[in-house]
């Protein structure tokens, strides 16, 4: 009951409480000093009145009160929320402009040209590369579907797959292009499809990454996906020539081997040549010319000019370590 009245009377008018309680007041005064000759039940009534009158001031003064803390209270923590909005917001702008420029660089420096059209085949974004490469401005682009500003090489590719990409599926594939400057650009391109939080394609991302062949570069077809390899001939050169180089150090350590065991075995021999003056009516020997040969098979001899510049190059102790190689 108590519950009821408390806010029945704290949405009481305070101007009508405070003109009851004059009133009463003024009457009971009256009565006191002017002798009206009030009955004594009256004058209860009065006062009983006075009472009630002054409690319910009470009540709205602690109702007010209370209100007024809540007010207080809540006005504080909105204060707070929005110091905190402030301050979050403040924070999203900067990182919001932060991210701006990174993804500004990184559109004006990616090599890939990338452009993302929604379901209806509206570019809704293309990168500076992508720009560059078909001279085109963003307001030829923009909301544009790609028949309208692409060459007739590249809306094949996308016309071709669109509705694979329409259903989920990433395309890859590959083209050859001759530049102006007489350069063969090869081009790989991918379609990515783009799907909502339900699955459902909503559009799709197109990726060209271009590489310019160089001069000892060229194309290979491979037939079992379709797609082409570059082979570098100067990379096949080099190949061949390590491996020429690997068969040369190859013998060499062979015959490092065999000399190495020529000198275990005692297969050195030396030849004296003998020197005789030119001058007339002499025959006697003057000097003699040693001579060092090797032993091989089937009585062969090996000239000096093939294991000298081997000894030399190793310096006779290294040959033992090339043998145990």
């Amino acid at each position: 009951m108590n519950e009821q009245l408390s806010p029945r009377i704290s949405h009481t008018k305070s101007y009508v409480v405070s003109s009851i309680a004059i009133i009463v007041l003024a009457i009971l005064m009256a009565s006191n000093f002017l002798t009206l000759g009030l009955e004594s039940n009256v004058i209860s009534i009065l006062w009983g009145t006075l009472v009630i009158v002054v409690i319910t001031m009470i009540i709205q003064t602690l109702s007010i009160e209370r209100n007024y803390a809540e007010y207080l209270t809540q006005l504080h923590n909105n204060k707070e929320r929005l110091a905190n909005e402030i301050k979050h917001r403040l924070w999203a702008e900067k990182t919001t402009s932060e991210n701006k420029t990174r993804l500004q660089i990184i559109d004006e420096n990616f090599p890939v040209m990338l452009a993302y059209f929604n379901s209806k085949q509206q570019c809704c974004y293309h990168n500076r590369a992508y720009r560059l490469w078909f001279s085109l401005k963003s307001e030829q682009i923009d909301n544009h579907s790609p028949q309208q500003f692409l060459n007739t090489e590249f809306y094949q590719g996308i016309k071709e797959n669109i509705d694979n990409l329409l259903s989920g599926e990433i395309i890859h594939g590959q083209r050859i292009q001759k530049l102006i400057s007489g350069s063969v650009c090869l081009i790989s391109e991918q379609f990515i499809p783009h799907f909502d939080a339900k699955g459902k394609v909503i559009g799709f991302y197109t990726l060209y990454t271009p590489r310019i062949l160089k001069e000892h570069e060229s194309i290979t077809e491979n037939s079992k996906n379709n797609l082409v390899e570059i082979r570098s001939e100067k990379n096949s050169a080099e190949e061949k020539s390590s491996q020429n180089k690997n068969s040369r150090l190859s013998s060499e350590m062979n015959f490092a081997s065999r000399v190495l065991k020529a000198i275990n075995q005692g297969e050195f021999h030396l030849y004296f040549q003998s020197i005789i003056s030119t001058n007339q009516g002499s025959n006697q020997i003057t000097f003699c010319e040693i001579l060092i040969r090797m032993a091989e098979e089937e009585t062969n001899l090996i000239p000096p000019g093939a294991f000298l510049p081997l000894v030399e190059k190793y310096n006779g102790s290294r040959l033992a370590e090339i043998n145990n190689i």
